[in-house]
């Protein structure tokens, strides 16, 4: 069960990241500000569900690990248990948070903020022929 959630919340997160880039406001695959908007909305939803699963996943994690290793943790054997199953706790504890401050952060965006009207004048104004400009920094 848990190696099911992590490996969900691994694809979840796939496609969560790729709903994100499609709802992002500078990336012209959608022009429509109202679509752009529902994708974001999706992908807070799927990020909202990858920290869920992964919480879940770490939780299941760390009592699978108490439980196999209590004899040599009532020991107390200095270093124990190892530091593989502390790095991959912390790097799922890290991944976890990240899914979900992203999932707050995209609910933000697209549920707080207002479409302006400058938004849909851009998107005309870009959706004829490009032109070639190049801008420098001094």
């Amino acid at each position: 069960m848990t190696r099911t959630l992590i490996i969900a919340s691994s694809i979840l997160s796939a496609v969560a990241f790729l709903f994100l880039l499609l709802g992002f406001k500078h990336f012209h695959y959608y022009r429509d500000a109202t679509v752009r908007r529902q994708l974001q909305r999706l992908a807070a939803g799927l990020y909202f569900l990858v920290g869920l699963s992964s919480a879940a996943g770490i939780v299941r994690y760390c009592v699978h690990v108490y439980y196999m290793h209590q004899f040599e943790v009532s020991l107390k054997i200095p270093g124990f248990p190892s530091f593989e199953y502390g790095y991959s706790l912390w790097m799922a504890v890290g991944a976890t948070l990240g899914a979900l401050s992203t999932a707050i952060i995209s609910s933000y965006e697209s549920c707080c903020k207002t479409i302006t009207a400058k938004d849909e004048t851009q998107e005309e104004e870009n959706s004829g022929v490009k032109e070639l400009m190049v801008s420098t920094y001094v």
